[in-house]
């Protein structure tokens, strides 16, 4: 039936590939599976800190509606760092607006973010927020 939609890029997943929504947190650190991806047991904001400086947050996923909050709480304790490590290995994904804000926090007001395509023509995006 796929097929017959014509369209290159539509195919079957395989079980590995399969979209699943995970809201629970447990556990210290992120466990990934043997392709990189990140098992539901993991939290979804892991903070710490590297050597020279610098400061280490890894997002499993932007699907947890708490997800922006603990990004911010870990910029705000980060902010004498000499810089931030942003680890994205292994993110399913998940809301656009939750990416978006995290954007927003990284970035600051007032700079293009790109230009999405609408059916009425193209909306260029500008970043809002306060950046931390």
């Amino acid at each position: 039936m796929l097929s017959s939609l014509g369209d290159p890029y539509t195919r079957l997943r395989d079980p590995d590939e399969t979209a699943a929504l995970f809201l629970a947190r447990r556990g210290g650190s992120v466990a990934t599976g043997p392709f990189g991806r990140v098992s539901p047991s993991s939290k979804t904001v892991v903070t710490g800190d590297l050597p020279g400086g610098l400061g280490y947050i890894r997002l499993s996923n932007f699907a947890d509606p708490g997800v922006v909050a603990e990004v911010r709480a870990a910029l705000e304790k980060m902010r004498r760092k000499e810089g931030i490590v942003i680890d994205l290995r292994g993110n399913g994904g998940g809301l656009a607006r939750s990416a978006d804000e995290i954007g927003n926090l990284l970035v600051g007001p007032g700079k293009d973010a790109g230009v999405d395509d609408t059916a009425s023509g193209p909306v260029t995006q500008v970043t809002g927020g306060e950046g931390l």
